[in-house]
This record gives structure tokens, sequence and C-alpha cells, in this order.
């Protein structure tokens, strides 16, 4: 069982993600079948953290052993993407900035970049992969297993869940949630363990639907293909695609326009408008 779900959090979110209160009020409006405007965290450009760079400082009370794992797990991310976390600078508070502060138990973190400063704690008994799962709720990753089509590869056995965390396994409407056409991934980071919030401890909370790759969930080795390819997806790493937001015009050019598209290339755009906005599409 990965560490950042052997000793759950009763003021977190889901176990892990601290939440500010406008994040919480649009996370339970997700349960809103009509309510299609609040959008799983990663697709909120506001949540963004600008450039893909992530300033951070590291508390004094995280210990030299913790502070050797969180560098490890800072590696793994910026390896696999263009995210950059970097020693804030100007480390006052109204600025947007990560601190990683030791906890007695269990791992947390905010979720995206929520403005001001915003905290992450680790504790001795979470391993390189769980802070590398609590970097990516702050890189603005949530849960695997909350995606829409999560019934179509896992089954979650609600009878072996712990009395009082079926809420663990939410799992959000197609127009709630926004996937940038990544597939589900049952090797990610992000994804739950086999027996997450069991009753007994061992009892499997969630099969997968293809038996032979249940060993492949809970996985905290690192970054799956799937993790980096929605990372550098949402950040433009690859220069192609990226984020759009304002409400007066602008141009999007695909790769080579106005030639024709290259083979295999993939881009994606979010494209947020103010409300009451109109987004006039032009030569699509």
């Amino acid at each position: 069982m990965p560490d950042d779900e052997r000793y759950p959090l009763d003021d977190a979110f889901e176990s892990d993600m601290m939440l500010t209160p406008i994040q919480r009020q649009s996370i339970e409006r997700l349960a809103t079948p009509n309510d299609a405007r609040h959008r799983k965290m990663v697709s909120d450009f506001r949540f963004y953290w600008q450039h893909g760079v992530i300033p951070y400082i590291v508390d004094s009370s995280l210990d030299l052993v913790v502070s050797q794992r969180l560098q490890k797990a800072i590696n793994e991310w910026e390896t696999h993407t263009c995210i950059r976390f970097r020693p804030a600078i100007d480390i006052s508070p109204e600025n947007s900035q990560v601190v990683f502060k030791k906890r007695n138990y269990g791992c947390a973190s905010t979720v995206g970049r929520v403005g001001g400063r915003q905290y992450a704690n680790i504790s001795m008994f979470c391993g390189v992969g769980s802070i590398i799962h609590e970097l990516g709720h702050i890189v603005g990753f949530v849960h695997e297993q909350s995606r829409p089509d999560r019934d179509d590869y896992v089954s979650i056995l609600y009878q072996n869940v712990k009395t009082g965390r079926r809420d663990q396994f939410k799992k959000y409407s197609r127009k709630e949630v926004e996937t940038f056409g990544i597939p589900y991934d049952v090797g990610s980071v992000m994804h739950y363990g086999s027996t997450a919030f069991s009753k007994k401890g061992n009892l499997r909370t969630i099969r997968t639907n293809d038996r032979q790759i249940q060993m492949w969930i809970g996985q905290r080795d690192g970054l799956s293909f799937l993790d980096a390819k929605l990372a550098n997806s949402v950040y433009n790493c690859s220069g192609c695609g990226g984020s759009f937001y304002g409400n007066s015009g602008g141009e999007i050019r695909s790769p080579n326009f106005p030639q024709d598209y290259p083979d295999n290339e993939e881009c994606y755009w979010l494209i947020k408008v103010g409300q009451f906005c109109l987004c006039h599409l032009h030569h699509f």
C-alpha cells in the first residue's frame, strides 16, 4: 500500500489533498449533474503555475533524509516533463510558492497553484514515490480513479471499503472532467492502490477489469508515460498547444500553418473565456 494511503489524513480531501474553501466548494459541486462549469482541477487555468515554474521553500522542520527524498521526487518530474521547481527568490507570503513542511504522519499537499503561500506536508513515512504523487497534486493533478470512465477499467468493491470512506471513491461525470484526450491510466502514480481504505487492511477495494494488470495500480515507482504526457500537454512542454485565456481576441495557429498539419503531431489547447463571452473559431 502506498505511503500516502497508509496514513490518511482526516482533515484532507480524499486523504491527502488540502483544498482551499473555494476549491472544496467546487469539488463538492462536481456531484451536481447540471453544473458543468466546474471541472477537474488540472483543467482549470486559475490553478496552473505560470510557465510551469513552481517556486518552493524547504522549511527547516524537514530533516535531511526527507529533504533528499523530496529532491529525488523533484528530479523525477523535471526529467520527464517541462515542470520546473525553483527555490523561491521572493519569499513574501503573498507570492505563490510551496512550502514543504514536516508532519508527524501522512503526506498531503494543496492542489495546483492556489495563490500566496501554500503547503505540502511530508512525514518521515513518505517515500520518494509518495512524494512524487504529492508533487502531482501541486502540479494540478487529482486522483486517477476519479475519472468518469474509470468503470471501464476498474471496479470499486464497496463492500470492502471502511465505514465512512465510500466518498474517497467519488467519480465525476463526463461533463465535469477534462482529460485532454489522455486515456485512463491504471499505471498512473496518481491512482489508488488495490487495498485503498480497506476495512481490514488487506481486502481488495479496487479490482482491475483486466485481471492481468491488477499489480499496476497504486505504483509509486515514478511517473507513468501518460502522467508525463498529460503534464506536458497541459503545460505546453512540446511547444505545440497550451492554454489561451481571456476576454479579448487572439490567435492560435496549428504547426506549419497555413501549410498541411505535420504527420503524428499532437496539440492540446485549453481555451477559456469569461462569463457571457463568445468564442469564435475561424479556419477550423
